[in-house]
């Protein structure tokens, strides 16, 4: 039989007349249902290589058979019968199979150490690069008034009708500009091709629903509320526009900045859940966003890590995190399963095991120390 294959067998897939079979060919000699059955277990055939299991086997009438007994209470390989070349044949397609089944493994593995690599790339070319969050008034294709967001200093900078060089020259500087209508706006800006964009423009525009096949159209406002359940999403633009032609430059980049703050907040829901939720009514479904550029993990890759590594997180949840500091109500928190849309864990601002929603959860971090799972004495009796 040469190198050792019991090691390497699908062992559910053999009888237990057939493992022992293998184990004497394996050994060169005869053997004892005990000895075959060490040999099995040293082998990592575990819970197949019982020797009462085996010496069961020997009672099971085949024809033809595999085994036969010796007068030394031994069981020795009936080699020269198509019984035991069959087993053979069966062996080596398994053995291929299995060679199949690793080569396949070591590629993915390796094309996913690549793209490890890649996303690490993606990832530090995102953290360095200069980006912009857009929100721009017009009125009749003229400018009223516009504001940028640095997400990164967290920096607003405030443009009025004269101030369109200074705005251009603002936005020619970014690698990353991010915005609802972004492509129209900078059209209307006068900004050409250059820095890759990202429009935030939700993708659940409209969907028919009921046996009429009724359609019904939906404002970025309900996208905006079923994601971030905040009352009032974006300002009027009318609004906005008027408080510009009555001079109340004030207001007008009070309300730009709320809006530029509100456009963040759902552009870090989008990159971290990678998709945006339509909440309306009877109507309850996901759309897939592609705004990650930064390959950044997902909330859902941070919990199932977390899981993994038994550690500790801290979450925000609930309710939008504050602009200034989004972890200024983060609370601890212990995941213990990932199932569907939900995520059970523990917290000690709880008194036992809870399931959050997934959609709800607008951060996760890592900064805890391994923990161990909860046990049932933790929790305090009803």
């Amino acid at each position: 039989m040469g190198t050792s294959v019991l090691s390497e067998i699908p062992a559910e897939r053999f009888t237990y007349a057939e493992l022992f079979a293998l184990a004497i060919a394996e050994a060169g000699r005869p053997l004892t249902p005990a000895e075959a059955a060490a040999l099995l277990l040293a082998r990592g055939v575990k819970n197949r290589g019982a020797a009462a299991a085996l010496a069961r086997a020997l009672r099971v009438v085949a024809r033809p058979p595999l085994l036969g007994p010796c007068e030394d209470g031994t069981v020795r390989l009936l080699d020269d019968t198509p019984r035991f070349q069959a087993l053979l044949s069966k062996l080596e397609t398994h053995l291929r199979h299995a060679a199949a089944q690793a080569e396949e493994a070591r590629t993915q593995e390796r094309q996913d150490r690549r793209c490890d690599e890649e996303d690490g790339l993606a990832n530090l070319a995102y953290l360095a690069s200069e980006k912009r969050f857009l929100r721009a008034i017009f009125e009749r294709s003229r400018l009223r008034g516009a504001c940028t967001l640095d997400p990164d200093a967290k920096a607003f900078r405030e443009y009025g009708p004269g101030d369109l060089d200074a705005l251009r020259l603002d936005l020619s500087r970014a690698d990353l500009l991010v915005g609802m209508g972004i492509e129209r706006d900078l059209e209307r800006i006068g900004i050409g091709e250059g820095a890759r964009r990202i429009d935030l423009t939700p993708p659940i525009r409209s969907k028919r629903i009921g046996a009429s096949g009724r359609l019904v159209r939906f404002t970025p406002d309900q996208i905006l509320r079923s994601n971030l359940r905040i009352r009032k999403p974006l300002s009027d633009p009318e609004r906005i526009a008027s408080y510009a032609r009555r001079g109340q430059e004030g207001r007008l980049f009070q309300r730009l900045h709320s809006d530029l703050k509100t456009l963040y907040a759902l552009h870090q829901y989008g990159i971290r859940h990678n998709y945006l939720m339509l909440h309306v009514g009877c109507i309850h479904e996901y759309r897939g966003v592609e705004w990650n550029v930064g390959c950044e993990p997902t909330i859902y890759e941070l919990l199932d890590q977390a899981i993994a590594e038994k550690r500790k997180t801290e979450i925000v949840y609930g309710s939008l995190p504050p602009f200034e500091d989004e972890w200024a109500r983060a609370v601890d928190f212990a995941p213990l399963e990932l199932t569907g849309d939900w995520v059970r864990g523990t917290s000690p601002e709880w008194d036992r095991e809870a399931s959050l929603y997934l959609s709800e959860i607008f951060a996760v971090r890592l900064p805890g120390d391994p923990f161990a799972p909860p046990g049932p004495d933790d929790f305090p009796e009803d």
